[in-house]
């Protein structure tokens, strides 16, 4: 992709060549550079959504001995014939309080408990069936994939994802680097994952997506809608008590944590090179509900 189209649209972009290039001028800031690379997330993205009619599916493939996911395309609403789709996302007020990190395994797996409210996972719940869920499965791992079964949706937003990391996730990667590299926002490309009693995803890895501009993905995001005591909370749907649905994550076979999914809570977890081995465990009882993207770096 043609960088100078991009950068040509904002000035502070002139003679632009990366965030690492700006930040060699004294009067260039982190807070600079974040708004710039939010710019040019948004612009990669409205070219890329012009063009994902005819994306590919996502899958899971082996990679060496992992099985390896792959999230291509990601065409604005799943099942549509292209274009994208106006959707009225649930409002989304920044967090007052502090949000906390809870680190699993150091901050290569973290979990946010409390991130959105009840009620606000029911609205994202209706606003994802209103789109359509699609099945997902595969061939299996005699075929080198990774067995899944789930319902998808997928729907690029760089509204939403501006919502959601505005809201209050940026505040939780203010101390993390990668290389030198710091996130600047989530992934447009949003999806909604739904496994019923007796579906699940088998074991894989997350690839990172590389987004243009020195711009690539780093973290999985995942946001759990339902799970927990959420029977117990004001302003939630009548739903059956959810079972079972943990992920797990693995490390040479050995299990590093197994995370039960709690609604409202994000779950965080280094992906690419780095991914640890983890799955969906078979959901016994009631539905499970997920929304998925991934932090951008550069």
């Amino acid at each position: 992709m043609n960088l100078g189209s991009i950068t040509s649209s904002n000035p502070l972009l002139s003679n632009f060549s990366g965030p690492a290039d700006l930040l060699r001028r004294q009067h260039i800031t982190w807070k600079s550079v974040t708004q710039i690379s939010h710019h040019i997330v948004h612009q990669i993205h409205a070219k890329q959504a012009a063009s994902m009619a005819g994306g590919k599916r996502a899958g899971a493939k082996v990679k060496g001995n992992q099985v390896q996911e792959q999230e291509r395309g990601g065409e604005a609403v799943a099942g549509a014939s292209g274009g994208s789709t106006a959707q009225p996302w649930p409002a989304l007020k920044k967090r007052s309080a502090i949000l906390s990190r809870n680190e699993l395994r150091q901050l290569d797996l973290f979990t946010v408990p409390n991130y959105l409210s009840i009620k606000e996972c029911e609205a994202f719940i209706q606003c994802a069936v209103s789109l359509g869920f699609q099945h997902q499965g595969s061939r299996g791992p005699a075929y080198g994939e990774a067995f899944r079964d789930n319902g998808r949706v997928s729907v690029q937003s760089p509204a939403l994802a501006e919502k959601l990391w505005e809201a209050g996730l940026s505040s939780v990667f203010n101390d993390i680097e990668i290389h030198g590299r710091r996130a600047v926002g989530l992934n447009p490309n949003l999806r909604f994952y739904r496994y019923t009693a007796g579906q699940r995803f088998g074991q894989h890895i997350d690839e990172s997506v590389e987004l243009g501009g020195r711009l690539a993905t780093e973290y999985t995001l995942l946001i759990y809608l339902t799970g927990g005591e959420e029977s117990s909370t004001e302003g939630k749907a009548s739903r059956e008590e959810l079972l079972g649905g943990e992920t797990v994550f693995y490390n040479r076979r050995r299990v590093v944590a197994e995370v039960p999914p709690v609604a409202g809570m994000a779950l965080f977890h280094i992906h690419g090179q780095h991914c640890m081995l983890h799955e969906a465990k078979v959901v016994a009882k009631g539905v499970k509900y997920v929304m998925r993207s991934d932090v951008i770096f550069s």
